[in-house]
Formats: structure tokens, C-alpha cells, sequence
């Protein structure tokens, strides 16, 4: 999932409807801490009735601050990074916030059997253990009880969502005859990429390591060896090293760094190295296969979910910033 969200493109340019649910879950699922030490703790915000503290946007800020040190950001590198996204991180926080008294405002309520219920769908559709589960939960500093909250709150939030975003929400047959027409390029044959996402998380202690290893995978199958056997023998100058396969791709579902990337590379080729607060990844096409010509009746559905997400984009956001105009809000330098 993770890596798919590093390469898959926001058309919009802005926070997605499933993006800022995202940010919400996560901001909900943070365990209690802080950045730094603070003497006093104070009001950053004022959202209606109910403040968002200090201690609440330092909470919000620790996995970036966490990701930054995995990353082997050097200190004046990582502050920069923190006080671009320290308003970003605000506002998700402040939009949090305004969903929540909007869903109380409703009377929207999510019981405990649905929570678990959709943690079983979790953890059948990853295959996981309860044992498993709660290891990979600690390994993000997580506890399953945390884990609960923030999967009942996220539950809340979409079905407060889908009530007042998705289910207004029509697309016309004209609609999609119109979009057929003005895009047949894109139901003509066209090349999709069978992508390898290959990643590691790098900390301060190993960032050279982790480097070097890359950077040997990379050499190694750029000269034509087995990209398997040439992941196998990274493996030992770097055990996180990891791999996942993504399936396939057209080129325009994809970010334009990583678009850019693949122009011109063809099977068996391997993207550089590239750094993110994540870690270090590169992309290594295992195939690339052409789709088949789409008559309009084949590609209706397809174009129908394309529409269906634009319309929900729009509204959504057009929806939180009605919620924004109608609550009071202020910021507290």
C-alpha cells in the first residue's frame, strides 16, 4: 500500500478525498509524545468549541520526524523538512477536527462489532495473524488498542463522508460518451508496465550501508544479471532491503517524477536510485505488455469509476471547505 501511494499520481494537486481520510486515520493512530520537550504546553488552534494544543501538533508531527531520522536526513535538513509541513499537518489536524463534530452533528456512530469486523477484513485480506498483526503495529510504534481507535474513527469519518459527499453523486451515459470521444487515445493499445518496487527505510547508523547497497543491486542489473539473484546477494550487505510487486501500470497512473523515469526504459531496465522521507527505492520494470483496443461498451465501466472519482474529488472538496466557511477557526502563532 505504501508503495503504491509513493507512485501513484493526485491528479488534483491538492489533498484527495482518500488522502485526507488517510492523514485522519493516521493522525488518529499516534501514540502519546512529542517532538521536543516543552516547558508549557499551549493553544495552537481553535476549531468552534474545542482547541487542538501544542502537544497535539507534536504528537501529529512524530512519524514525520521518525520517517526524517529513517531516512538519515541530516538535522538542519530535517527541521527545513518539519517547518514546510508543520501548516500542512495543522490543517489536516484542523479538518480532523471539523469531520468529527460534523459526524456528531449528524448523530453518525460506528458500534465496536463493526470495528471488528473490519479488522478481521484487514487482516484476512493481508493474510495476517493476530501475533503478526500486532508485531507489524509495535514496529510503527502502534498498540492494537490505538489501532482500534483509529480504524473507528476513520469508519466514522467515511460513513459521515458518504453520506454527505458519495451518495449525491451521478454519472450520466452522456457523460461517458463524451469522455470516450474526447479521449479514444487512451482505449487504444497502450503500453503498461509491470513494476518491481524495491525500498529501504535507511537510519542514521546505516544509511552508508544502505547506500552501498542499493547502489550494487542497481550496478548488477544494469549489467544484465538475474534481478532475483542480483536482490539476493544485496541482501547481504543490507538485510532490510525489501520488494514488492506492484502489477501493472499505465504510464498515466503514475506520478510525472516517476513518468519521467520510465520514459524510454524497456524490460529487465532498473529507475537510479531515488531518496524520499520513506527511504531509498527504485523501480525495476519486469515487463511491459500492451492492453487490448477498448470498444465504448468495454471501457464504460472503467470510464465511469474515472468519472465517478472526479465528481467525488470536487465535491469533497468542495464540502470540507463549506464545513471550513462555516466554523470558526483560528490559528494561534
Amino acid at each position: 500500500m505504501i508503495s503504491k501511494l509513493f507512485i501513484l499520481e493526485n491528479k488534483a494537486g491538492r489533498p484527495s478525498f482518500v488522502a485526507v481520510l488517510g492523514l485522519l486515520a493516521l493522525l488518529m493512530c499516534l501514540n502519546p509524545g512529542s517532538l521536543r520537550a516543552e516547558l508549557v504546553d499551549r493553544i495552537v488552534a481553535v476549531v468552534n468549541n474545542e482547541i487542538i494544543r501544542l502537544s497535539d501538533l507534536n504528537e501529529a508531527m512524530l512519524p514525520l520526524h521518525e520517517r526524517l531520522n529513517r531516512a538519515g536526513y541530516g538535522p538542519d535538513q530535517e527541521q527545513e523538512y518539519l517547518a514546510r509541513m508543520r501548516e500542512d499537518v495543522l490543517g489536516g489536524l484542523i479538518d480532523r477536527m471539523i469531520v468529527d463534530q460534523e459526524a456528531r452533528r449528524l448523530n453518525v456512530s460506528v458500534d465496536d462489532r463493526e470495528v471488528d469486523a473490519h479488522i478481521e477484513e484487514i487482516k484476512k485480506e493481508g493474510g495476517l495473524t493476530d501475533e503478526r498483526l500486532n508485531i507489524l503495529l509495535a514496529q510503527e510504534g502502534h498498540t492494537i488498542e490505538s489501532f482500534r481507535k483509529s480504524r473507528k474513527e476513520d469508519i466514522l469519518r467515511k460513513r459521515v463522508m458518504d453520506r454527505e459527499v458519495t451518495s449525491r453523486i451521478v454519472v450520466t451515459p452522456q457523460e461517458v460518451e463524451r469522455h470516450y470521444r474526447e479521449n479514444e487515445s487512451l482505449y487504444a493499445g497502450r503500453r503498461q508496465f509491470h513494476i518491481i518496487h524495491i525500498s529501504l527505510p535507511v537510519g542514521r547508523g546505516n544509511a552508508a550501508s544502505g547506500r552501498t547497497a542499493m547502489d550494487e543491486l542497481r550496478q548488477q542489473i544494469a549489467a544484465g544479471k538475474d534481478m532475483n539473484e542480483a536482490f539476493s546477494s544485496a541482501l547481504g550487505l543490507n538485510p532490510n532491503l525489501d520488494q514488492a510487486d506492484l502489477g501493472l501500470f499505465f504510464v498515466e497512473e503514475l506520478t510525472p517524477q516517476i513518468r519521467e523515469y520510465l520514459s524510454g526504459m524497456e524490460k529487465g531496465q532498473i529507475t537510479p536510485v531515488m531518496e524520499s522521507p520513506a527511504g531509498l527505492q527504485m523501480l525495476y520494470i519486469k515487463d511491459i505488455k500492451m492492453s487490448e483496443s477498448l470498444s465504448l461498451e468495454q471501457a464504460r465501466p472503467e470510464i465511469e469509476n474515472s468519472i465517478y472519482e472526479r465528481k467525488m474529488e470536487e465535491r469533497f472538496q468542495a464540502w470540507l471547505k463549506d464545513l471550513r466557511k462555516r466554523s470558526y477557526i483560528k490559528i494561534i502563532r
